[in-house]
């Protein structure tokens, strides 16, 4: 009898078995930890909804992000000559440039066709430079301000070195606006997943940052300021959740890193 053909044979069973087994225990382990954290989910909905904190459906749908990186940029200041019936003032605000421009004659606003003029005045490179980079954010908007964001293939950038903000007088014109602008981006890593909304307004559930008696009037994920490092600025993909006071009707928005749940504070 060949013993070291069979002791091959058994060696090759039995690690076939451990194979067998490994999987097993991970796909069973995956499952418990699934259900586990269905039924927690389950649970803080519930507790939302005790303490009168109102909601519509909160998707549980992920999604993915990266990390992002920019430059400072003297963009404003090398083509502010290009801009026409306004004189522009500029700042630094936070290690970024922000640019007031105050228009020679204000523009009125008041008809219902507000934001059909105002995506107009953006699009006019006399009046408004790089226009073509910014979108309308609703969630960012009042009936005092009207909102753009600098906006990439990977995703709107909420931040305030990115934007594009109109702000309406009492009147019903826009005399003035403020701008910020980011330009070009780049990917520090590969595309990583990230969590839910319904699981973003959780995490600000569990760390007491929901008052009672609140709405969740809507979330978004975008891209917000992580951290300054060498010389870049660097971004993360953040859900942005805005909660309004049922008393007041005021909104607070508040963010949650969506790679690693934690609070973001200001």
């Amino acid at each position: 009898m060949d013993f070291k053909r069979i002791e091959w044979i058994f060696l090759f069973v039995f690690t076939c078995i451990d194979i067998f087994l490994g999987i097993n225990y991970f796909q069973n382990s995956h499952l418990a930890k699934t259900t586990t954290n269905v039924d927690q989910s389950k649970q803080v909905v519930k507790e939302l909804r005790s303490d009168n904190i109102s909601f519509n459906h909160l998707s549980n749908k992920k999604g993915t992000g990266y990390y992002l990186a920019s430059q400072p940029n003297n963009a404003l200041q090398q083509n502010v000559a290009k801009l026409r019936d306004q004189h522009d003032v500029f700042n630094t605000v936070n290690d970024h440039v922000l640019m007031t421009g105050y228009l020679n004659t204000p523009i009125d606003v008041r008809a219902e066709q507000r934001l059909t003029a105002v995506k107009a005045l953006v699009q006019n490179p006399n009046m408004i430079l790089f226009g073509h980079a910014y979108r309308y954010a609703a969630n960012l908007s009042t009936r005092n301000q009207i909102v753009f964001v600098e906006t990439f293939p990977e995703g709107p950038v909420y931040d305030e070195r990115g934007q594009l903000t109109f702000k309406i007088n009492h009147n019903g014109t826009i005399s003035q606006y403020s701008q910020s602008y980011i330009g070009n981006i780049t990917t520090l890593r590969e595309k990583m997943p990230t969590i839910s909304a319904q699981e973003a307004v959780l995490a600000l559930y569990t760390d007491n940052e929901i008052p009672n008696y609140s709405i969740i009037k809507w979330t978004k994920l975008a891209y917000t300021w992580l951290l300054d490092a060498n010389g870049s600025v660097v971004y993360v993909p953040a859900w942005y959740v805005g909660i309004e006071n049922k008393d007041t009707k005021n909104i607070t928005i508040k963010r949650i890193n969506a790679f690693t749940k934690a609070l973001i504070k200001n």
